[in-house]
């Protein structure tokens, strides 16, 4: 179900199927598969243009997959903040997500599942034309536990203020 939502060229069907999936990841109790399933609800309110209840989503997937420290997981959760970063037009914090993804990615190889390409993709696109190169390199600097705090940080205000 998780999967099939990332596929669904429809969002509000993609929602239905992905609100599928969270309702089994949460009864058989999954963490990793429901953290997964949540960036991906997160990825699809996004294509909805709903950033209030993807910023929710992900609050809740980020610090699961970094509590397992699953490098490959954590990166494409943060470049899905990214995209809600582009979203919310704070186009620094992106860049410096998406050079902190680049790094995770570096570390474990670059491997990109293709339902985790649409929100990089999404994210460099909004990007694309701006010199925000000092911001990725900050991102690829900073340490793993920084990281996610800094993350959190900014779901925490996507969530209030935006």
């Amino acid at each position: 179900l998780w999967i099939t939502s990332q596929l669904e060229p429809d969002a509000g069907a993609a929602d239905d199927i992905a609100a599928e999936g969270e309702t089994v990841f949460r009864a058989i109790d999954s963490p990793f598969g429901l953290a997964h399933c949540l960036e991906g609800r997160a990825l699809i309110c996004l294509r909805l243009g709903e950033t209030t209840r993807a910023a929710a989503y992900l609050q809740e997937a980020v610090p699961i997959v970094a509590e397992g420290a699953e490098h490959g997981c954590t990166a494409h959760a943060l470049e899905a903040v990214a995209s809600l970063m582009t979203h919310l037009d704070q186009r620094a914090d992106a860049a410096q997500l998406l050079g902190a993804a680049e790094e995770l990615r570096r570390r474990r190889g670059p491997v990109h599942r293709p339902w985790e390409l649409s929100s990089r993709e999404h994210a460099e696109g909004m990007l694309a034309g701006d010199d925000l190169e000092a911001e990725r390199e900050a991102g690829r600097t900073i340490g793993f536990d920084a990281l996610i705090a800094r993350t959190t940080e900014l779901l925490n205000r996507a969530s209030v203020t935006f």
